[in-house]
């Protein structure tokens, strides 16, 4: 959704975008990333969801997981990383940034981190 304020008027105004439920945006131009609820399941953030939000009308593209979804961030111009929580451990996945749908190009497992660990991609250079 995109909430229009005007503090002249004190009036706000919402435009829902688009109907999948996301959560940690991260904006890069038109695009946007986030946790989202994938339409297949029923809990809430098993997916990272891509919208175009210059096409609202365009279908998000999903890569859905089986665990619970941590914030997904953009790393460096091809990547998004994420943390995948499940019952007994973490794995950070990387996906290909434009084509979420084909899942990890890399999955990194480790112990079981706090659920609503939040990180920072910062470029070496």
């Amino acid at each position: 959704m995109r909430w229009t304020l005007d503090p002249a008027s004190g009036k706000a105004e919402r435009v829902d975008i688009d109907p999948l439920v996301i959560d940690f945006p991260q904006w890069d131009g038109d695009e946007v990333i986030g946790a989202a609820r994938s339409h297949e399941r029923a809990f809430p953030f098993d997916s990272v969801g891509r919208l175009d939000a210059s096409d609202p009308g365009r279908p998000p593209e999903l890569f859905v997981s089986d665990g619970f979804m941590g914030e997904p961030l953009y790393a460096g111009e091809r990547h998004v990383v994420a943390c995948v929580y499940k019952a007994t451990h973490t794995e950070v996945v990387v996906l290909e940034r434009e084509n979420l749908a084909a899942g990890p190009v890399a999955v990194v497992p480790g112990p079981l981190l706090p659920y609503g660990f939040h990180g920072l991609w910062v470029p070496s250079t």
